[in-house]
């Protein structure tokens, strides 16, 4: 039986949120149903379950049935509550003009199947979309800073680069500056270079291709078609990025350290160098 839900209203433009469903005779195998679907559900205790409900329930106004199936033994289907998914507030403040800094993966193999792709940036609201060469994707907005889109296997069907970009309706909004997407061919060079300084900083250090028997070519040398040498991966470094990627990577550095510092502080340097000899005399075993 059901007695309330939490909330019972929400705003067609509002992102992902937890409802609460109060009642009794819950188990853990209970599980919420809204507008027809089954959702990820998390028991509470017998009164109260929690489940998730993604952006795309509401994206305009409706009225959803709540309810909650317990299977066998005993269980069954309860009485439905309605969630009320009303039209989104009234705003005179325009959009922003979304950007984007970078996608994960930045790059993929011709041939691939459809995948989804994290899109980062800035200026994201519930009505941004993302675009693949100029066309609408399947867009998932997690938050202002993130988009998640899905690539179907006709956009990787040919090796080449693509232009990602952004998508935000009036008011305000706009269109965002592209960013490259690398489609790289399976055994072959790919024939277009992409812009590295907008990745980053873990897929700047793996600026590289994958050829055939998974030997791994510098990205750079492969894009002219020239062989490639374990050196090549260096070459950001030669350009003058060394101060960019030092940047980027002292924080970590620092991390680490402060963290080994501890290790001493809280095991002592005594305790240490005996564990180094155990160690030792394990790998001379």
């Amino acid at each position: 039986m059901l007695s309330a839900i939490s909330p019972s209203e929400v705003s067609a433009a509002e992102l992902g949120f937890t409802l609460t469903v109060h009642g009794g005779g819950f188990t853990d195998s209970s599980v919420v149903w809204v507008g027809g679907r089954a959702r990820p559900t998390r028991f509470v205790t017998p009164q109260a379950l929690m489940a998730t409900l993604d952006p795309g329930d509401r994206s305009e106004p409706a009225e959803l049935p709540v309810f909650v199936v317990t299977p066998p033994p005993g269980g069954g289907t309860s009485d439905t509550l309605w969630l009320t998914v009303a039209e989104p507030p009234v705003t005179t403040e325009p959009a922003p003009v979304p950007t984007l800094t970078h996608s994960i993966p930045a790059m993929a193999l011709a041939g691939e199947q459809s995948f989804w792709i994290a899109i980062y940036g800035t200026g994201f609201t519930a009505a941004t979309v993302a675009r693949w060469n100029g066309s609408n994707l399947p867009t998932t907005v997690i938050k202002e800073s993130r988009l998640l889109a899905s690539l179907r296997a006709s956009d990787l069907a040919a090796a080449g680069s693509a232009d990602l970009t952004a998508f935000t309706p009036a008011p305000g909004g706009g269109l965002a500056a592209a960013i490259p997407f690398a489609i790289v061919p399976r055994g072959g060079a790919h024939p277009q270079a992409w812009n590295v300084d907008a990745i980053p900083v873990v897929e700047a250090v793996r600026h590289v291709a994958i050829g055939p028997d998974g030997t791994i070519y510098a990205a750079r040398e492969v894009d002219s078609a020239r062989p490639a040498r374990p050196g090549h991966l260096l070459q950001g470094l030669r350009e003058g990025k060394a101060v960019a990627l030092m940047a980027m990577l002292l924080p970590q550095i620092a991390a680490l350290l402060l963290l080994s510092l501890l290790l001493v502080v809280m095991i002592g340097s005594q305790q240490l160098q005996a564990i180094v000899q155990v160690m030792e005399q394990m790998q001379m075993s």
